[in-house]
């Protein structure tokens, strides 16, 4: 079954090369672009879906020579697969292709909390595909690099202290140590840093604040 193929960019620097790969792989691929808010820009893409399942392709994605738009699901659920960090070489879901049931993207999500994703669905929700799908490029400018470092930063603290499992504390760590020899990766060890100092001075109301590209950009230039 060939499903839509949605690539999706909020003015990332190397979008246009990403989308190529892409499109080298799959080219009824479409596109959405600038839509502002995470939640706004996955329902966008459903919106414009003709199947009852979408991929999802994040705009920093570099999609892994082997990998395939052929996977065929077996369950109406979301299936996420992994990606590869350039800068610390973390191998998680952080960033990577997703395949989603067309009509739950449409379904508007008002107290998503940090994390689209995790928010909209829990891990009961979602199938795991162990491959990786693609390496990703976050760090492609100072900061887009120093942006995802703080985000990711500011989820892993805060899932640790909730749901107290999975080796976050490791994570931690290796996003504010490693990679400094990586382009633009003091960038990432910095943005890292500042991510856990806000998760300590702020509340859960702010927290969620990471998700704000306004907001994001003041604290960068600090």
């Amino acid at each position: 079954m060939e499903y839509d193929v949605i690539f999706m960019s909020y003015g990332e620097t190397n979008s246009e090369k990403n989308f190529e790969l892409v499109k080298d792989k799959a080219p009824h691929a479409k596109r959405v672009e600038g839509v502002k808010g995470i939640g706004n820009a996955h329902r966008a893409c459903a919106e414009i879906s003709k199947t009852d399942m979408l991929w999802i392709v994040d705009a920093d994605a570099e999609l892994a020579n082997y990998f395939e738009f052929d996977y065929e699901p077996k369950e109406n659920k979301v299936h996420s697969w992994l990606s590869f960090n350039p800068v610390n070489s973390i191998v998680c879901n952080h960033g990577a292709v997703k395949l989603y049931p067309t009509e739950s993207l449409k379904i508007e999500l008002q107290d998503w909390f940090l994390d689209f994703n995790t928010s909209k669905y829990p891990m009961s929700e979602t199938i795991y595909v162990k491959e990786i799908s693609n390496t990703t490029a976050f760090n492609s400018d100072p900061f887009s690099t120093w942006r995802a470092a703080f985000k990711q930063t500011v989820k892993y603290n805060y899932w640790m202290n909730t749901i107290g499992q999975y080796d976050f504390q490791n994570k931690i760590n290796i996003w504010c140590s490693v990679g400094e020899d990586k382009p633009f990766g003091e960038y990432a060890i910095r943005g890292a840093k500042r991510g856990c100092q806000f998760y300590k001075e702020n509340d859960k109301k702010t927290l969620h604040l990471i998700n704000d590209y306004v907001i994001m950009e003041e604290l960068f230039n600090e």
